[in-house]
């Protein structure tokens, strides 16, 4: 049975799920957001519980006495247990379709509005990744933060909180992260900090959110965590150049995906100069919209074949919450990007 045409989008992984309510002429009906829900670190049920809670809030606006919208497509993005969220999703209301969204899709669709492309992912987890002209994927590094993901935010939160402890104990430099760290949990000694850590519910979370203070520290001058983000953006890189030699990639441009490169100068610039010690041509660049976005993108992939100028300024109109970047900025790259498919 066919429905009317709503759309919902969700984007979930390790550090919260982003879920946005369309219809089919990508008008604004609903936006919600909630926890992890990567149930690698998570349980099924908190995931489930944090997911519905989006698709809630995405209800909210609409009046109690309307029934609740049947969803035409329902799309989840990230590292997902997909049956479980689909199935919460149906719960709650009606879902004629569910279809999942590769985040490679994701990020190159909704932050530079193209089709394929390399990706340097940095959030709570991180990874290289590139979609080819074929839709195929592939993929470096992403297996998780105990064994993996070198340049994450659970990595830069674990430096921290290490370069602390030493610093306290004097086996390290000192560093103005260790008062950082403690003010920021209410406790005295890094003693207590651990063992607030060891009782969060999401330890992960909780670590990567530390990446935060490291670049305020490094705002503020602190070489210590100046070091650890330029060591961040090595580590990217490195994670890059693998991708690029294993799969004889030719393109030299990359998108800075994740919440980590934001407000993140050491990083980008360590990461950047990386790149060019090894071929001089690199750029990299920053997206456009949050990935949830990235199926309103696809549709309009799917019905005009390109995102065009009039359809990019109803998205920077209809979603300002979820800019990455300045509209001139993007009005700029659009138009640029669109002159070289051109030519």
């Amino acid at each position: 049975m066919k429905h009317d045409p709503y759309y919902l989008m969700s984007d979930g992984g390790g550090t919260k799920v982003d879920s946005v309510l369309i219809d089919a002429d990508l008008r604004r009906c609903g936006t919600g957001s909630s926890g992890g829900v990567n149930t690698n670190f998570v349980t099924p049920e908190l995931a489930a519980e944090r997911y519905a809670e989006t698709i809630h809030s995405c209800l909210a606006t609409i009046p109690a006495t309307t029934p609740a919208p049947a969803i035409r497509r329902l799309t989840l993005t990230g590292p997902v247990d997909f049956k479980l969220l689909v199935d919460t999703a149906r719960s709650i209301l009606p879902v004629d379709e569910a279809v999942p969204m590769s985040e490679s899709e994701a990020f190159l669709a909704a932050g530079a509005f193209r089709r394929h492309g390399l990706i340097a992912l940095s959030g709570t987890g991180s990874g290289a990744q590139y979609r080819g002209p074929d839709g195929r994927g592939a993929s470096v590094g992403g297996k998780g933060g105990p064994v993996d993901d070198e340049g994450s935010g659970y990595r830069i939160g674990r430096s921290a909180i290490k370069a602390a402890i030493k610093a306290e104990d004097g086996r390290g430099p000192r560093t103005s992260l260790l008062d950082t760290l403690l003010a920021h949990v209410g406790v005295t000694n890094m003693g207590s900090f651990v063992n607030h850590l060891y009782h969060q519910q999401d330890q992960r979370r909780f670590i990567a959110s530390m990446t935060l203070l490291t670049v305020q520290q490094a705002q503020a001058g602190d070489a210590e965590a100046i070091d650890i983000l330029r060591k961040a953006g090595r580590r990217m890189a490195e994670q890059v150049r693998a991708l690029v030699d294993r799969l004889q990639i030719q393109d030299r441009d990359v998108l800075l995906a994740g919440s980590v490169w934001r407000g993140n100068p050491w990083m980008q610039d360590s990461f950047l100069a990386t790149l060019r010690s090894w071929d001089p041509a690199w750029q990299a660049y920053n997206p456009f919209f949050k990935p949830v976005l990235g199926a309103a993108v696809k549709m309009l992939f799917e019905r005009e074949g390109r995102v065009t100028l009039a359809w990019a300024n109803t998205l920077i109109e209809r979603f300002p919450d979820y800019l990455l970047a300045a509209p001139d900025t993007i009005r700029r790259a659009f138009q640029s990007q669109n002159e070289r498919e051109d030519s």
